[in-house]
């Protein structure tokens, strides 16, 4: 998968990644909950008395199956790991950055979260474009989705976050109203700025 890198590519990775990961930080400061698929390892890592980057990293295998099946695939895509270890170290980064902060009043923490879903749709939307990064499982799972069976981005988000929101309730995983944001500002945003990148990557210069 990794095949004839050039700048351009590279470029709309690591931009893609640090705006995805900022938009991750601002949600986070909003304080309105975690995404399904945020709440699963976390709750996973308090069940088996293990650190959540095992338990996250164990949600990623799993993903990378079901992306597997629905693709028709052979052989998972375990480099998209690989993804899941940078977006790590540049969520760190933005951790380190901006400090926590506690917003008065509900619609400032909307707004907040709002913020931070576009910013964090607007990185997935770019870093997608070069199809010769691995994505990170969520991603691939999500694009798998989308063209297997000729969905919209929202739809297939939202077909995957219920399965999430599934496994989140039986786990008794740390979900609420921020859970249900997420899947419907992601899936929204990301329908609307996917399409406009991939124009913009795809021009001939």
């Amino acid at each position: 998968m990794l095949k004839r890198l050039n700048l351009k590519d590279l470029c709309y990775f690591l931009i893609g990644i640090i705006f995805l990961t900022l938009g991750i930080r601002i949600i986070g400061v909003s304080n309105l909950g975690l995404s399904f698929s945020d709440a699963i390892p976390i709750k996973l890592s308090e069940l088996l008395k293990i650190p959540v980057s095992l338990s996250s990293l164990m949600l990623g295998i799993f993903t990378l199956l079901v992306a597997s099946v629905i693709k028709k695939s052979k052989i998972p895509q375990f480099e998209c790991l690989i993804t899941s270890f940078v977006l790590g170290f540049f969520i760190d980064f933005w951790l380190f950055v901006i400090p926590d902060i506690y917003f008065e009043g509900l619609l400032l923490s909307v707004s907040v979260f709002v913020l931070g879903a576009f910013v964090l749709s607007l990185g997935i939307s770019i870093y997608l474009q070069p199809n010769k990064y691995p994505p990170h499982p969520n991603d691939l799972l999500l694009m798998a989705v989308t063209n297997r069976f000729n969905f919209s981005i929202l739809k297939s988000k939202i077909l995957i976050d219920s399965m999430y929101a599934a496994i989140a309730i039986l786990l008794l995983a740390p979900i609420g109203i921020g859970s249900v944001f997420n899947t419907i500002c992601l899936g929204f945003f990301i329908n609307k700025l996917f399409d406009f990148f991939e124009k913009i990557y795809n021009k001939k210069c």
